[in-house]
């Protein structure tokens, strides 16, 4: 599909939109103050693939009464970047830290990586944990594994 296709949207100022956004294009969404620009960029098409994007890597679906859309369509994976003023200005922060998607990596990687022998390189059977070649139990890698605030967070150096 090539396009995202939202319908009836409907959150905040939103009063059941519809429209279709090309996908592999710069889009921008204009309007006056208040008219649900950020509503929808952020709260619906955002937050609806992050959620897609969590619930694809194992994660449970968010609990919600009623989605504030009747159709979303041709949404993948989604990584927002928002402007926001602020006076704490922090010099490690990094694009990935300040978009969040730091912390969503290293989830992926925690959920999905491949597990390798620490005495073998050989990858681990995953039921077992366990190196079929050499007979070692390997431990699961844990979302702080890679983290570069963990002491044991060095995984994302090599």
């Amino acid at each position: 599909m090539d396009k995202i296709k939202v319908v009836g949207a409907r959150l905040h100022n939103l009063k059941d939109l519809n429209v279709e956004i090309p996908k592999k294009k710069m889009v921008l969404i204009t309007g006056v103050s208040g008219s649900g620009k950020s509503s929808l960029a952020f709260d619906i098409i955002f937050d609806e693939g992050m959620n897609r994007y969590l619930q694809s890597i194992g994660f449970p679906p968010k609990f919600e009464d009623e989605k504030p859309f009747d159709l979303l369509e041709g949404l993948s994976p989604t990584v927002a970047v928002e402007q926001r003023t602020t006076r704490v200005f922090n010099p490690r922060s990094t694009v990935g830290t300040k978009t969040r998607l730091y912390n969503l990596l290293r989830m992926l990687y925690a959920a999905e990586g491949v597990l390798l022998c620490p005495i073998c390189k050989e990858p681990v059977n995953q039921s077992s944990l366990e190196c079929d070649l050499c007979g070692m139990v390997v431990e699961r890698k844990q979302i702080k594994h890679f983290s570069f605030n963990e002491p044991s967070g060095n995984l994302l150096r090599k």
